[in-house]
């Protein structure tokens, strides 16, 4: 098949957060499956700077932005052979500091503007390379548009009259909403701004478009989908609008980059290990100890967190328990950005605790591979998690994971209790029952046999795309015969 994979971030480009994993390895994964796949990206300022093999092409599009025309270059990458990423080069909307707004968490005014632009330019990028697409796969509200405009604008063009589009909701909770003056600002007609179009509560929303206009939908585990069709509160007020499209919408897991996150060849590792031969993780762990001056002690339990720190990642679970697991000796490390009450807390703990606590709130890739390597717990006490990406590096990196119950996680953590348990799961989302199953994690630290068995199995586990491109490619063919259709 010939597939369009639009995004508004893919690693290594430029990346928030998961969608830019995913985005990235997908349409890989599709291209080594061999179909004909091509990236499209908005070109921030970031990729100018850093990817100096991404050139011009030359090509010059004129792209509808409400009532005028926005010229927009295009520019090219081909990372592997046959697979080529295209960017969207207009300064006027992606040289900025950052991709969404200035500072992480924050949005800049005009991300209407910028996204649909970028939407619509997926077309005409397509057209001025001459690819013609059987599909074209959009993600999350930034790209929310692309069905839209082809319902309403490219199927009666010739080009792309046969394409179908797929839409892959990652995260439900960013929604894209916008006043209605956004309507004429997407170029839109005045027949969308309604229920069955993108009206959301008085409000166009980019989301919305894409539930609405697409052939095709997922989301990216089989439990989430089941959640948000279902509750209202995971699905901030969209499960209706999900149910009346049950019949195209799937759940499918994300993989990960088995060949990036790989612990036997890992370049970040101070030694490398395997399911067969864990002796490595103890170097590991104090490589880890000492990149953030604990002191080497092999016998401490090391609990580590990588992830936003927001309500939605449970941070004030942790923060709240942290002080009690600390007073028994454990190390936390934690890892990530976010909003600016979590990182005060945090650090206040580490005021308490400074032999004991690390905190570092500016990502970096290569401590992120330490911590996956070294750390003996990892904690994720998400209050909804749609696949959640943390969870299966860490059982691939054997660092046992403690997760709550809900989304991706229920998907792919088993219980310690079962004989093929791969982590330890909580009996639900509250500190309690969180501190409970950290407590369950530090008890099966101490029976090394029943340790091992639980690293090796989580280890030896497929995280790979594989399994998840099938389902994709089974989506895709279903979107075309759909978009047949004409429904």
């Amino acid at each position: 098949m010939k597939l369009l994979i639009a995004a508004s971030e893919a690693v290594p480009y430029c990346k928030t957060g998961g969608l830019a994993d995913v985005a990235g390895a997908l349409p890989d994964a599709l291209h080594q499956k061999g179909h004909t796949v091509r990236l499209v990206l908005p070109l921030y300022r970031g990729i100018r700077e850093r990817f100096h093999k991404v050139r011009p092409t030359g090509k010059v599009v004129f792209v509808p932005a409400g009532t005028e025309h926005e010229r927009v270059e295009v520019w090219e990458e081909e990372p592997r052979p046959g697979f080529h990423v295209y960017f969207v080069r207009a300064d006027a909307y992606f040289d900025r500091p950052g991709l969404y707004g200035d500072t992480p968490g924050s949005a800049y005014g005009d991300n209407d503007r910028r996204y649909a632009l970028f939407s619509r330019a997926v077309f005409e990028v397509a057209r001025a390379m001459n690819f013609h697409p059987d599909v074209i796969h959009a993600h999350d509200w930034q790209a929310g548009l692309v069905p839209a405009y082809q319902r309403h604008f490219y199927r009666f063009d010739h080009f792309f009259k046969t394409t179908a589009t797929v839409f892959t909701i990652h995260n439900i909770a960013y929604q894209g909403n916008f006043p209605p003056s956004s309507l004429a600002t997407a170029g839109l007609p005045g027949t969308a701004f309604q229920p069955s179009g993108v009206e959301f509560y008085g409000q166009v929303s980019y989301i919305k478009a894409g539930l609405v206009y697409s052939n095709a939908l997922n989301t990216v585990s089989p439990t989430y989908a089941r959640e948000i069709m279902t509750d209202p509160a995971i699905s901030c007020a969209l499960d209706g609008v999900l149910r009346s499209r049950a019949d195209r919408f799937r759940g499918i897991t994300n993989g990960i980059d088995v060949h990036f996150w790989d612990p036997e060849r890992d370049k970040h590792l101070a030694a490398h290990y395997s399911s067969a031969d864990l002796t490595g993780r103890a170097m590991c762990k104090a490589d880890l100890q000492a990149r953030c001056g604990f002191s080497k002690n092999k016998a401490r339990p090391l609990l580590a967190f990588i992830g936003r720190l927001d309500h939605q990642k449970g941070v004030d679970h942790l923060i709240e328990i942290a002080p009690a697991l600390l007073a028994k000796g454990v190390e936390f490390v934690f890892l990530g950005q976010g909003q600016e009450h979590y990182v005060r807390a945090l650090y206040a703990i580490r005021e308490r605790f400074p032999s004991q606590v690390f905190v570092e709130t500016k990502f970096a890739e290569p401590l992120a591979h330490k911590i996956y390597a070294g750390a003996d717990l990892f904690l994720m006490p998400s209050r909804f998690e749609p696949c959640g990406l943390g969870q299966l590096i860490a059982m691939r990196y054997g660092a046992i994971p403690i997760v709550t119950p809900t989304g991706g996680l229920l998907d792919t953590v088993r219980s310690a209790a079962l004989k093929n348990g791969t982590g330890v799961v909580s009996a639900d989302q509250t500190p309690g029952a969180y501190h409970s199953a950290v407590l369950e994690g530090l008890s099966l630290l101490k029976d090394a046999k029943k340790r091992a068995g639980l690293q090796r199995r989580a280890m030896s586990e497929d995280r790979s795309w594989d399994r998840s491109v099938d389902e994709y490619v089974g989506l895709y063919t279903a979107a075309t015969r759909w978009a047949s259709e004409r429904v």
